[in-house]
């Protein structure tokens, strides 16, 4: 199995593949009625970015589910659209909220698959609903890396961002906030400020730093953590780090706010350029980098951080129904 950093060298070219990827994207475009984005671990990352972009794109109001929440759900209004995200398209809880949506009347599902093959990929051409293919460049590793970039630069396109023509001037402008935030990679827990654009990347680390065991995330937007957040900051401040993930348009919101944070508590700002899709999409790949600078202060791969013995148990167990 590749390594983490290996994993990282493939974005490059995931990165161009997808953004000249000849697909149907009209399904994905925004449009004002609601809309339902639905994945687990980096493919819930995913869905949390492309229910971000289209509220910040058509005002529509939008939602990020799991799988188990779309199976405990009564069927949204007519109109309603629903995005299905899964790499592989074989584990259960994907095919059980496929099975869910597909009793719902009156809705447009769209899945986006990185498995031509699959069962769920199959499942959908048979219904007749939207299906897009990504390109997953073979067997990824535990902690997912072109499976999140992938569909979120197909998203981001269909949606009309102008986005940069390389991966590396997608990057490039934040590796230096990047490479500045070691300091933090010592502390067991992280805080994670972000404002709209910054979401989805703020969940995805999290999600990340969990599932490679590398530490404790603890997200919040900017205004959120004036919300009694701020007392973790002021009790536990000696194992806590802090890190912003902040669009051009969270600037000035950000400087009064970390400002006001004691000065004895690290913290890292990773300054996006521009707003909106882009923006998350530039946050979404400095998260991947992050979780690879962390994993080698910490020793560990998050391509191969072990498996417990139950992990598989856990995975394979079936959704309840309705």
């Amino acid at each position: 199995m590749r390594s983490y950093r290996d994993e990282l060298a493939t974005l490059s070219e995931a990165y161009a593949v997808a953004l000249a990827a000849d697909v149907d994207d009209r399904v994905l475009r925004p449009a004002p009625w609601p809309l339902l984005a639905v994945g687990s671990g980096g493919s819930g990352t995913v869905a949390r970015y492309i229910a971000d972009i289209h509220r910040l794109a058509s005002g529509a109001v939008t939602a990020p589910l799991s799988p188990l929440g779309v199976v405990r759900s009564p069927p949204p209004p007519r109109g309603t659209r629903v995005v299905l995200v899964s790499a592989a398209g074989s584990n259960t809880d994907i095919l059980a909220a496929w099975e869910r949506v597909a009793t719902w009347v009156g809705t447009e599902v769209v899945v986006l698959c990185g498995e031509p093959d699959s069962e769920l990929a199959h499942a959908v051409r048979s219904a007749g609903e939207s299906l897009i293919l990504l390109d997953r460049y073979g067997e990824e590793s535990f902690v997912a890396c072109a499976s999140q970039l992938v569909p979120s630069v197909i998203t981001a396109k269909a949606v009309g961002a102008d986005l940069p023509r390389r991966y590396e001037d997608l990057i490039g402008p934040v590796r230096g906030d990047i490479a500045s935030l070691g300091e933090l990679w010592g502390r067991e827990v992280l805080v994670a400020l972000h404002g709209a654009e910054g979401s989805a990347a703020a969940s995805g680390l999290e999600s990340n730093f969990t599932e490679a065991a590398l530490g404790t995330v603890s997200r919040c937007d900017f205004r959120d953590l004036a919300h009694g957040r701020y007392l973790w900051l002021e009790r536990q401040g000696a194992r806590t780090g802090m890190v912003t993930l902040e669009s051009e348009i969270d600037r000035s919101l950000a400087d009064r706010t970390v400002d006001l944070v004691p000065d004895r508590i690290p913290r890292g700002r990773v300054r996006l350029t521009g707003q909106g899709p882009v923006a998350g999409l530039q946050a979404l790949a400095a998260v991947l980098e992050m979780t690879a600078d962390a994993g080698e202060e910490r020793g560990i791969d998050p391509a191969q951080p072990g498996k417990d013995l139950f992990g598989p148990a856990l995975y394979d167990l079936e959704l309840p129904g309705p």
